[in-house]
């Protein structure tokens, strides 16, 4: 074939191929720019390569036959004919087609010839990337013919890896062949990178394709007596700085080897995996799940496809090997714009593989920022949605890890605002011929956090894979490091792919098992570290086993912590508000009444105390509270309040918490305190965090945090008979004085928020409410909203929905816009999803009724934001708009 090249007004004939347009789906590779035949379904059209271009630099001489600021770069796209898919790439085997156009400037413009297989109505999608934030576009033409809406926006996506999908649709086109043109307009240099466009027919879309499994011989056989790790130590959970065996109890430590991308080598399979577990010695592998480069989950519903296909036949090998395997969402850029491809793609692999011990979650890889709050901002969206699945399914929580900033050798930057949950650790990765040992110190740092490392990714070279060096004396130093402190970790990469830290020849296939010729230097040594020290295992469990054998007694102390909160921060007002939550992150179930909590603080003054539960998720019923005075007061404490619960608050059960339980005191007379050195208190903590100040005992033995001092509380008379009054609703969130908390002795105004539905009855001067807002709309209902507690970054909402018909609402959905960019993190009394600014949220089954005539729920949540945080002015309640 010959194209031609047109530059200004001359025109070169290039005597050879220059650049071919591949057919991803459904022809075999190469076959550039061939007629489909006739199709009745699943018809789409890829195309990558352009024929034609024309280039507005002077400089026209390079890459073989010109140098200009249209650069032309390899793809690593796939292809699939119908029945395998074929990587565009191999690491070695040279190119086998595809190019993305980079660095795209003014009136620069691209044409392809595309058979059309049938005529039809078409929808084509664009895939661009932008970096810049200034206006850009691009024209498109149809042989010749501007389509109706053209010029199309390109938007800044501000990165080069991070693409766009550019959906223009309802384009009527008969088949045979037609010539696309795309011509693009900006203000500056490099306004554009442009990948690929696909062509797809509205009327008969294609069906979801999924690999075909490779046949290489009989199954590898299982090494004689090999005991797998996941029936060894069961499900894994993050317990301070350790993961622990399910089974055991104790710390563990896994060693294991990955892959490289799952679509450049499409032969990895059971064979591969099930070899790494036998052949290798590996406990653990890892999916690297491409999102954003070459190919990867976002390059198409072709790809998708094949990644999440690809997904599952991972997966279901490392199950039937017996090995666990971490799902890592591979991106190398901020995540927070594959948000919604990670809501996706998790929600799939939990609802499919949710149940099974074997599996991990990695919701990021590398983000190649500096900073942690993007990843905090969309880890707290991804978690929740696997959470909730588990939850839903009654199944245990499995281990989820999260990517670190700055290519995840920066996980000391989690340590002052970590993750909610209590099954997470946190990703270090390392690489010994191009990192310094000096990163290893920021492990420490978040292992003195008592947070759990584990290490998913490091290699014995460089980063930069084209790096001829490896460092064996430096790898064998961090592998003891992490030995010592018993940290987890997985080697890049037991793979074919041409780079020294790769364990494998070129002489080798990917599926094993390998002999001594197939391994490299790098490749031996991984494999020698892992089967240096196996663990021992664990007797599988038989039955008719003698019934007198000794059950372990759990270690409750490593599996029970207090959460706390300050939900009043000021330190010298009349109340006291903590806020607090147990956590069981162990395998036993315990029951609420043999669990007791205390508060410690200094009263200043003698008058009696009286204790309110405001709200707790096991209903205030259940809870007790009582001040007792210490017999040796310390500093920082010289009273305690204490937390006990009836047999009615039922079981914590493993994995879960009690949810929370809004606290609040108050002396008799409502004088001030002074909280500034109690010692339970800490005005930092406005989110939820493992608090050691908060004590827990597990039938009045010391199970959680440090008393302080070391003192033993007195068993004195209480100073007040706790009352629970009041008791506040049974499942609705509240953080405000009710009307029953009438003071003895008002010689104080109480500064307790008030807001419109709860009005103190004592104070004397007006209450000071804190950026509250009220929608304006019609009387059927109205929308308080509440915001409690700023800290510049982020603030605690709590809303109240009222309903002000006379007809009771069964079943509800508000919706509101945020007027900046605040995001929701976390959410409490209903569910939600938010897109850009649009927030949706609904009932939960407990509170899917809002009575008639003032009857109210009351939701809440946390969020993060930067600049201002204004609050919603527009509520609609089942579409109707609030007061």
């Amino acid at each position: 074939m010959k194209n031609t090249v047109l530059i200004g007004k001359a025109v070169f004939l290039l005597t050879a191929t220059i650049l071919i347009i591949c057919l991803l789906f459904p022809t075999m590779p190469g076959n550039a720019l061939s007629q489909l035949a006739a199709a009745t379904n699943a018809v789409r059209v890829q195309a990558e390569d352009y024929d034609r271009y024309y280039d507005t630099s002077n400089n026209n001489v390079g890459m073989m036959y010109r140098f200009d600021n249209v650069d032309i770069e390899p793809s690593y796209d796939l292809s699939y004919d119908g029945n395998t898919f074929y990587p565009e790439y191999l690491y070695g085997n040279g190119y086998n087609n595809g190019f993305r156009v980079n660095s795209i400037s003014n009136n620069e413009w691209l044409e392809y010839d595309v058979n059309i297989p049938v005529t039809d109505t078409w929808k084509f999608t664009f895939r661009m990337a932008r970096l810049n934030a200034n206006s850009a576009s691009f024209d498109f033409q149809i042989d010749g013919q501007p389509v109706t809406g053209s010029p199309f926006t390109i938007n800044s996506t501000g990165h080069h890896h991070i693409f766009q999908d550019i959906v223009i649709e309802h384009i009527a086109l008969t088949a045979g062949e037609h010539v696309i043109k795309i011509t693009f307009h900006g203000e500056e240099y490099d306004m554009a990178e442009f990948d690929w466009f696909y062509i797809e027919s509205e009327t008969d879309p294609p069906a979801p394709v999924t690999p075909v499994p490779h046949n290489y011989g009989p199954v590898p056989t299982p090494p004689q007596g090999y005991i797998s790790p996941v029936s060894q130590y069961g499900r894994l959970q993050a317990q301070g700085v350790n993961l622990t065996s399910a089974v055991t109890g104790s710390p563990i430590q896994l060693r294991g080897v990955a892959p490289h991308g799952i679509q450049w080598f499409p032969t990895i399979d059971n064979y591969t995996i099930a070899n790494y577990a036998y052949d290798v010695g590996a406990q653990i592998t890892r999916i690297p799940m491409y999102v954003e480069q070459f190919g990867g989950y976002t390059f198409g519903p072709t790809a998708k496809d094949y990644m999440i296909a690809k997904t599952d036949e991972m997966i279901q090998d490392a199950i039937d090997a017996g090995i666990y395997v971490t799902v890592s969402f591979h991106v190398h850029v901020d995540p927070t714009p594959y948000t919604d491809e990670a809501i996706e793609f998790f929600t799939h692999v939990a609802n499919t593989w949710g149940d099974q011990p074997n599996v991990i979650y990695e919701i990021v890889n590398e983000s190649d920022g500096g900073s942690w709050a993007p990843i905090k901002v969309y880890a707290d969206q991804i978690i929740p949605v696997i959470r909730n699945i588990e939850t839903a399914n009654n199944w245990e929580h499995n281990l989820i890890i999260v990517g670190t900033p700055q290519w995840c050798q920066r996980p000391d930057l989690v340590v002052a605002n970590p993750i909610n949950d209590v099954n997470v650790a946190y990703t270090f990765h390392w690489y010994a011929a191009g990192h310094d040992e000096s990163l290893w110190q920021n492990i420490e740092t978040v292992r003195n956090a008592n947070m759990a490392v584990i290490v998913s990714e490091w290699g014995t070279g460089s980063w930069d894979w084209a790096s001829p060096n490896i460092d064996l004396e430096k790898s064998g130093r961090f592998l003891d490091f992490l030995d010592e402190r018993n940290i987890s970790w997985i080697n890049w990469a037991w793979n074919v792919k041409g780079e020294v830290l790769s364990s494998l020849n070129w002489t080798a296939s990917m599926q094993g098992p390998w002999p001594a010729e197939d391994i490299t230097a790098s490749g031996e040594f991984v494999k020698g570290k892992i089967n240096v020290a196996p663990p021992e295992p664990t007797p599988t469990p038989c039955i008719g086993c003698p019934t007198n054998t000794p059950t372990p007694t759990p270690d409750l102390g490593a599996a029970l912590k207090v959460e706390y909160r300050a939900a009043d921060t000021n330190v010298t007002d009349n109340q006291m508000k903590p806020h607090v939550r147990i956590d069981n992150s162990g395998n036993v179930n315990v029951a609420l009444s043999d669990l007791t909590i205390r508060y410690w603080f200094t009263k200043e003054g003698s008058e009696n105390m009286v204790y309110h539960c405001d709200y707790a998720a096991v209903n205030c019923s259940n809870v007790n509270g009582t001040v007792y005075p210490m017999a040796n007061p310390v500093t920082g404490a010289d009273h305690y309040l204490e937390i006990t619960f009836d047999s009615g608050a039922g079981t914590l059960t493993a994995h879960s918490n009690t949810g929370e339980i809004q606290n609040r005191m108050n002396k008799v007379n409502w004088s001030n305190f002074d909280e500034s050195d109690d010692y339970s208190f800490d005005a930092a903590k406005v989110n939820f965090t493992f608090w050691d100040r908060a004590t827990l005992y597990h039938n009045g033995q010391l199970v959680w945090g440090n008393e302080p001092g070391g003192s033993i509380p007195s068993t004195n008379t209480p100073t007040a008979i706790p009352t629970n009054t009041p008791q506040g609703p049974t499942n609705t969130p509240t953080v405000t004085a009710t009307a029953t908390n009438t003071p003895v002795v008002p010689t104080t105004t109480p500064t307790a928020i008030a807001t419109a539905t709860n009005t103190p009855v004592v104070p004397t001067t007006t209450s000071t409410a804190i950026a509250t807002a009220t929608s304006s709309g019609s009387n059927s209902c109205s929308v308080s909203y509440v915001n409690s507690n700023d800290w510049g970054s982020g603030a605690t909402i709590y809303l109240t929905i009222t309903n002000n018909s006379a007809a009771p609402i069964n079943g509800w959905t508000l919706t509101w816009d945020f007027p900046g960019n605040q995001q929701i993190t976390n959410m409490w009394n209903a569910s939600y999803t938010q897109t850009g600014a649009s927030v949706i949220i609904t009932n939960l089954s407990y509170n899917s009724n809002i009575p008639a005539n003032g009857g109210t729920v009351s939701p809440g949540f946390n969020l993060s934001y930067s600049g201002s945080n204004n609050a919603p002015s527009n509520f609609e309640l089942n579409g109707t708009p609030c007061q």
